[in-house]
């Protein structure tokens, strides 16, 4: 409160890497990725792409379309209510061959109104499908269907209300702390000595702001 405190700088990519194999938890490929897909197959709530997360500048504008973008492509219209009442996909190629039915969630994140356009945000960005690894896999007809009943129910809770990536050893080394221009002496012998504590005795410097 009232510049007290600190400013925490860190690089880009603060986050732990983690190296799986092919054939690991479903992948691929070898993946190098911020994910903990270990955890994250444990945990079995939710399913992410190893190339997240996306770190983006959030872009300001007032158009409707773009603060509520369209996510669902459907043709015909009740193409969702079709796909969850089939018996097979062959059923579904007979009762609907021109059907159309995708989710794009990448516009997601990226606009706010203009109103907050002094804030010059930058977001890292996540898109957490609600269906587990294991849940999810091998793929099937059925389990298509329930990942879709749940994009399209309104109650489903989200797989994850937080979810938290670790910080990497050698990125909180290079820590950055700017302390506040209204710290007295004895708040930053505090911080100064938190800092010494943890290794990073050096990590700090003096706001440039000069507020009286």
């Amino acid at each position: 409160p009232n510049m007290h405190g600190v400013r925490i700088g860190l690089p880009r990519f603060p986050f732990k890497k983690h190296h799986f194999n092919k054939g690991q938890y479903y992948l691929k490929d070898d993946v190098d990725t911020y994910i903990n897909i270990a955890k994250e197959f444990s945990e079995n709530k939710g399913s992410i792409v190893a190339n997240y997360p996306h770190l983006i500048q959030v872009q300001y504008s007032n158009e409707h379309e773009l603060l509520f973008p369209k996510v669902r492509i459907c043709e015909p219209n009740n193409a969702a209510e079709l796909f969850m009442e089939a018996k097979s996909m062959h059923e579904l190629s007979l009762k609907c061959p021109k059907l159309t039915l995708r989710y794009s969630f990448e516009q997601l994140g990226k606009y706010k109104r203009t109103d907050w356009s002094f804030q010059r945000e930058w977001r890292y960005l996540l898109m957490i499908s609600p269906m587990g690894l294991k849940e999810s896999n091998p793929p099937t007809f059925e389990k298509q269907q329930e990942l879709i009943r749940r994009y399209e129910d309104p109650n489903a809770a989200a797989p994850y209300q937080r979810f938290f990536l670790e910080l990497d050893d050698e990125a909180v080394k290079k820590m950055e702390i700017i302390l506040g221009p209204r710290m007295n002496e004895a708040e930053k012998i505090y911080v100064k000595s938190l800092l010494k504590d943890h290794g990073l005795e050096n990590n700090w410097r003096d706001s440039a702001l000069r507020i009286r």
